[in-house]
């Protein structure tokens, strides 16, 4: 289930519009996959004095663990959403 489905549930369920739902921009639909797929490998990442970047053999596992096969250009967008990710909680301050 993608953070989506899952806060819309929510929303059905409880009939409070949860707050990142609200000014939500529109997710082109050909690359919704890619933010969901960033997210699953988002929360296996490791971290010790912060978190760590995603790697190929963590995607490689999450793959042929799922049966999914990304394209090189899927697996560049979901590195890059990564590293916007990794940039936006070191200017937090969030290690």
């Amino acid at each position: 289930m993608s953070l989506r489905q899952h806060l819309e549930s929510s929303w059905d369920a409880t009939g409070i519009k949860p707050a990142l739902l609200i000014d939500e921009p529109e997710l082109n639909p050909n690359i919704e996959h890619i933010w969901s797929w960033f997210f699953q490998l988002h929360h296996t990442r490791g971290g010790g004095m912060g978190p760590a970047p995603l790697t190929y053999q963590e995607m490689s596992a999450w793959s042929q663990l799922l049966q999914i096969e990304p394209t090189p250009w899927e697996i560049s967008m979901v590195m890059m959403i990564d590293g916007v990710w990794l940039k936006t909680q070191s200017e937090k301050g969030c290690s």
